[in-house]
């Protein structure tokens, strides 16, 4: 779908390639702040690490910001990154661990 993300899971640990993936949440927060534009992206994980592992979904959610900001040539701050990348973390978060 135009301007749509695609997720697609391949290694030994599946990963959601639905709305629960916080890549979708990521690149709908940068669609909606006029970042980025275009036909859409088709994102692969290839998944070897076990569920629950310590940070493992910030770290995807890092990894995915970082290769947006390159794709796009986005230029984006650390700061914008990690607001980026904390996306669904800051609606779960009091609020004084979350302001930048």
């Amino acid at each position: 779908a135009k301007n749509g993300l695609t997720v697609i899971s391949t290694g030994s640990v599946p990963v959601p390639t639905g709305e629960t993936n916080l890549s979708h949440a990521i690149w709908k927060e940068l669609l909606d702040a006029g970042l980025i534009e275009g036909d859409g992206l088709v994102l692969e994980v290839n998944n070897n690490m076990k569920k629950g592992g310590l940070g493992t979904s910030a770290a995807g959610a890092v990894a995915f910001v970082e290769l947006i900001n390159r794709l796009y040539g986005l230029n984006l701050t650390p700061t914008q990154k990690i607001f980026y990348a904390c996306k669904l973390l800051r609606a779960k978060a009091p609020q004084r661990l979350v302001e930048f």
